[in-house]
Formats: C-alpha cells, structure tokens, sequence
C-alpha cells in the first residue's frame, strides 16, 4: 500500500514536466526518423527498414508511404494511423527512408530526446 503514495507522486510529476518538454524542429529527414522510432516502425518493418514481419520500405516513396499510413487494416495489411499521424509525419517518414544507407541517415535512437 506504500507504493500507492509513491506512484501517484511520479504520475503527477511526469504529467506536470512534460507539457514543458519541446522537441527541437529537426529537418525533414530528422523528424521522418523521429516518428519512424515513436510509431514503433522498425518493430514491423526492421530497424534498417529492410523488412520483417512487414516488407522491406527503404526508399518508399511519399506516396506509398502516405497510401500505407491511412490504409484499412481490416485489409490484413498494417494498421492504419489516419487520426494519429500528423500531415506531414508520411512525407518526413519518406524523406528518412530515402537516407537509408547513406551518410544522410540519421542513427539517434531516442525519439523523446529533445535534441537527439
């Protein structure tokens, strides 16, 4: 019963602080990478984008990419993020898949950095 006290304490002091959190306005290729790593990408698609339980998307185009986002999961295919995903989460998404594998690719791991 003493953990109670404890984890109200931490819910309120998270929930106070983060509102005061910004994140730094990253280029393109940064935020595609930034909401790559939050909407949990890799965990279908692969870390590198090469494919797994999902297909290989390096290089998807903005189109593609934007088409798969607001699709239908009731298709069987991935679930959809229409609602969730902001309007230009599917072009930044885009522009980093399109640095895989060169020296534009961005390697930070975490998105909840301010500053990665």
């Amino acid at each position: 019963m003493r953990l109670i006290p404890v984890l109200l304490s931490t819910v309120v002091a998270v929930a106070t602080l983060a509102p005061a959190i910004s994140f730094a306005q990253l280029d393109s290729v940064g935020e595609g990478r930034r909401v790559w790593l939050k909407y949990n990408c890799s965990g279908c698609h692969g870390n590198n984008a090469a494919g797994g339980m999902g297909p290989n998307v390096q290089h998807a185009e903005r189109g593609d990419v934007t088409e798969a986002m607001n699709g239908d999961a009731r298709e069987g295919g991935m679930r959809s993020f229409a609602g969730i995903a902001k309007p230009k989460d599917a072009a930044n998404i885009a522009a980093y898949l399109a640095t895989i594998g060169t020296a534009k690719e961005p390697k930070w791991l975490d998105w909840w950095n301010p500053i990665p």
